[in-house]
């Protein structure tokens, strides 16, 4: 009589989730039986707001980035991201883009420096 593999419950959206399952294959970890339940959908909707004069957009998720992709943002700005990913994925999407890696608080410092060095700057 043969064990039951172990379950690994993905509770992610669906498409992540099953990207999430391949990498655990490629890695050659142990057999799994793969439950995929996602608690969630990411669902791309509405317009962005009028983005003239804009020169700089905060991404917190690759989702994020995904999202500002569907609604046809701008891109060429500069991209301030929470983590490596997001990061990735904006420089993938056009952006110059900056991680804090992965520390929001560390973002937000980052971007209250960056306010006050432009406000100190003369045009």
């Amino acid at each position: 009589m043969h064990a039951a593999r172990p379950i690994l419950m993905m509770t992610r959206p669906r498409d992540r989730a099953e990207a999430f399952v391949a990498m655990v294959e490629q890695a050659g970890c142990p057999a799994f039986e793969p439950l995929f339940a996602p608690l969630f959908e990411i669902a791309f909707r509405g317009a962005l707001p009028d983005m003239s004069g804009i020169g700089d957009v905060i991404f917190t998720s690759v989702n994020g980035v995904r999202a500002y992709q569907a609604a046809g943002g701008p891109r060429g700005l500069r991209a301030w991201c929470v983590g490596h990913a997001t990061a990735q994925a904006a420089t993938r999407a056009g952006f110059t883009a900056h991680s804090a890696d992965g520390d929001a608080d560390a973002l937000v410092d980052w971007l209250a420096h960056a306010q006050a060095a432009a406000i100190r700057t003369p045009v």
